[in-house]
């Protein structure tokens, strides 16, 4: 009896509670700032984390139907509840979107918040016709199907065609940056089992994006290339999901994939890409792909470098030299770090323990000064093959300027 009178007074209090305000609940809103419960403002809008929404979260909250007045085209500003004035809508609200879960601060399952993600994007007339840049960042849980979070290889069956009709209806999508769904632990190696999904997917309803310039990819995406007619900017992105610790032939190197996908393209004028096997054929690759290229990127590694030794082996560096000097329009070149180059010097302990203290000072000063040194080895063996084009060479985190304006060799930073 005292168990079924204790279950009719929480059913009383629960059907109450949306006519009456309590009093502890009207204490937790102030202290909280906002309503208490689910937010009113979806999940997307939050994760675009921009400044104007972080700002006025707590007056968004209080409006009633702040998606639909968010989501609307001709919506200029939003009134809330308790405070007086209106507040104006910023028109880049919608600038950047993120398909994300693999975030600071983020945790969900990745197909689950993908499809969530495009459904509200997908609802929200503002955001598909502003939207500018979109990131794809969906990290599957793998590991046993026993696992509470193990999520399969395959994505769900409606989601390929969900992210096209989504992509088709951005107009304006200038930056497109996908750098996974790829196999969790698996640092990229099973991609295919994942992305060809989306590759067949996107393939049957022939999408293309004539909008997009910067195009961002992660492994096994090289097919996403052709869909970009009009791209300037190819880079590489996703660290460990690309396999960086191996060594391919030119038939399975998903680095040479990329790089011959972009032959489809004959607009491209830079390119960034950061693998630990930059050798001369993937570079000679690069040139034919390419050769409108004013700026190169080469970040990682040369081709079988190993990392953190002091001998003095520029050979590697040598063989690149001659070919860059045949890239016709090359205006800025970057090159990895100079403890990748082979010029004797290592970079320094990598223990962030050996630079504490008077003594660790003292050692960070003497690992500077033979960076310093370093570089300036590795620069007087890469300017005589640069081509005339050239307006700047950045060594790991040094840039010189080459223009005439501020004097050949001169530090631009």
């Amino acid at each position: 009896m005292r168990l079924f009178k204790t279950t009719l007074l929480l059913l009383a209090t629960q059907a109450s509670a949306s006519h009456l305000q309590l009093p502890f609940q009207s204490t937790l809103s102030s202290w909280f700032g906002r309503p208490i419960g689910p937010s009113r403002i979806p999940t997307f809008i939050l994760d675009t984390q921009h400044p104007w929404v972080e700002q006025h979260r707590n007056q968004l909250e209080r409006v009633p139907n702040v998606r639909e007045l968010l989501c609307n085209p001709e919506s200029i500003q939003v009134s809330a509840p308790g405070f007086p004035d209106p507040i104006p809508i910023p028109n880049d609200i919608f600038s950047s979107l993120y398909v994300d879960n693999n975030r600071a601060g983020i945790s969900r399952l990745g197909w689950n918040n993908a499809l969530h993600r495009l459904r509200e994007i997908q609802a929200c007339p503002a955001a598909l016709r502003t939207c500018e840049s979109l990131n794809v960042d969906i990290y599957r849980h793998g590991g046993s199907e026993w696992d509470d979070t193990w999520e399969p290889a395959t994505p769900p069956a409606e989601l390929p065609g969900l992210f096209a009709d989504v992509l088709s209806q951005m107009p304006k999508l200038k930056k497109f940056d996908w750098v996974r769904p790829s196999d969790s632990g698996e640092y990229g190696l099973q991609v295919g089992t994942t992305v060809s999904s989306f590759v067949k997917g996107f393939a049957e309803r022939n999408l293309t994006l004539p909008a997009v310039e910067h195009l961002l990819l992660g492994p096994g995406c090289e097919s996403f290339v052709s869909m970009c007619p009009n791209l300037t900017t190819l880079e590489t992105g996703g660290g460990l999901a690309w396999p960086h610790w191996y060594s391919w032939s030119n038939e399975t190197d998903p680095y040479m994939a990329l790089v011959r996908a972009a032959a489809g393209v004959k607009n491209i004028t830079a390119f960034t890409m950061s693998t630990q096997s930059w050798r001369p054929e993937l570079l000679e690759a690069v040139l034919e792909s390419m050769p409108h290229m004013t700026t190169l990127k080469i970040h990682g590694a040369l081709d079988g470098h190993q990392r953190y030794s002091m001998e003095e082996d520029a050979e590697k560096l040598k063989t690149l030299l001659p070919i860059i000097t045949r890239f016709p329009h090359l205006q800025h070149l970057d090159l990895p770090p100079v403890y990748e180059l082979g010029v004797g010097f290592d970079g320094g302990d990598p223990c962030g323990n050996a630079y504490f203290g008077e003594s660790g000072r003292e050692y960070a000063r003497s690992v500077a000064l033979q960076s310093l040194h370093a570089t300036e080895k590795a620069t007087n063996i890469t300017l005589p093959y640069m081509p005339p084009t050239l307006k700047t060479l950045t060594i790991g985190e040094t840039t010189v300027n080459l223009d005439p304006p501020a004097g050949p060799g001169a530090i631009a930073s």
